[in-house]
């Protein structure tokens, strides 16, 4: 009858974003905030992907760029870089993405495995899935896999950084 609601399946929550003309997504219980990338020093010596650190309330915040990581170039139109951070052994790292349309509840059902083609891609190694959805594919993004794949390369520096942030000795007044 006209009042009543459909009845839908399961859903999940993903926050959406763009690197380059790709459209990504990661599980929102991955993200703790969106913010405007601003004040990013850099670091010398560190990997491009790396883009320096930040001070985030008072905390040292890594910044991560995952389109240089992955190789995808910069929009046509740069516009305000955003960054959506995140927690790495409760230590915030800030993820570099150019815009963040909106947040999402999709159905369960609209997100399909990739395809082994798409194994072959850099970003496979995060892909979790495609999303369907308002007439576009998102990719879905595990945010931990990547976050443990730079973690776990042994850089001496984004380790000092994590540390510093993890002991409390990381905290910045500026």
């Amino acid at each position: 009858m006209g009042g009543e609601k459909e009845e839908t399946g399961p859903t999940v929550h993903i926050v959406h974003f763009t690197l380059g003309e790709h459209t990504f997504a990661f599980p929102i219980e991955q993200v703790r905030e969106v913010i405007r990338a601003e004040g990013i020093v850099p670091v010398p010596g560190l990997p491009e992907y790396i883009q320096g650190v930040v001070n985030l309330r008072g905390q040292v915040a890594t910044v991560l760029n995952l389109a240089s990581r992955l190789g995808i170039p910069p929009a046509d139109t740069p516009g305000e870089e955003l960054m959506i951070v995140t927690d790495l052994s409760d230590a915030p790292v800030g993820i570099l993405v150019e815009s963040v349309p909106d947040v999402m509840q999709v159905p369960e059902e609209s997100i399909t495995e990739p395809p082994p083609k798409l194994q072959e891609n850099p970003a496979a190694r995060y892909l979790t899935g495609i999303c369907a959805a308002e007439n576009r594919f998102i990719l879905l993004l595990d945010m931990e896999a990547f976050l443990d794949e730079v973690a776990g390369e042994g850089n001496e520096v984004f380790t000092m950084i994590k540390e510093l942030a993890e002991t409390g000795k990381g905290e910045v007044t500026a």
